[in-house]
C-alpha cells in the first residue's frame, strides 16, 4: 500500500466516530426530556416517603398512647365527641411527664432493635424502684 493511502486508512480506523449510527430514530430521546423525567420521578419518591414518615410517626404515637392511656387517640374521640383536641391534650401534667418519659425509652428500644410489640410489652411494664433506664438494660 503506498503511503499517502496508508495514512488516509490507518486516520479512519484509528479516530473513533463522534456520531453513533442506529437504524432507528425513534430510540433516541433528548437529554431535556430524560431530565424532566427523572425530576418527576424524584418528585413522586419524596411524596412516598413523606407519606411513609407521617404513616410511621402516627404508629409510634398510637405505640405510646396505648403504653400510657390504654388506647389510641381514635376511640378517645369517639368517646368525647365534645372535646377539643386530641388525648393527649386533656392529660393531666404528670402523665405528659410519664409520656415523656416514655418517648425516651421508646426510641432507646428502637435502636436495640425491638419490634412494636416488644416495646409495647416493655413500656407498659412497671419500672423497677431503682430507675427507669434499667428497662432498656433488661433484655
Amino acid at each position: 500500500m503506498p503511503k499517502p493511502e496508508w495514512k488516509l486508512a490507518r486516520r479512519n480506523v484509528c479516530l473513533p466516530s463522534r456520531y453513533i449510527r442506529t437504524s432507528d430514530a425513534e430510540t433516541y430521546r433528548p437529554i431535556a426530556e430524560i431530565v424532566d423525567e427523572v425530576e418527576i420521578i424524584e418528585a413522586e419518591a419524596k411524596e412516598t416517603a413523606k407519606a411513609q414518615a407521617n404513616a410511621i410517626y402516627a404508629s409510634e404515637a398510637d405505640l405510646l398512647n396505648v403504653a400510657l392511656f390504654g388506647q389510641t387517640a381514635a376511640p378517645w374521640r369517639d368517646d368525647q365527641p365534645d372535646a377539643d383536641g386530641n388525648i393527649r391534650d386533656h392529660a393531666p401534667i404528670e402523665q405528659l411527664v410519664v409520656l415523656t418519659n416514655l418517648e425516651s425509652l421508646n426510641s432507646g428500644l428502637i435502636r436495640q432493635g425491638l419490634t412494636a410489640a416488644g416495646r409495647l410489652r416493655k413500656l407498659t411494664k412497671s419500672p423497677p424502684p431503682r430507675c427507669a433506664p434499667c428497662l432498656l438494660r433488661e433484655t
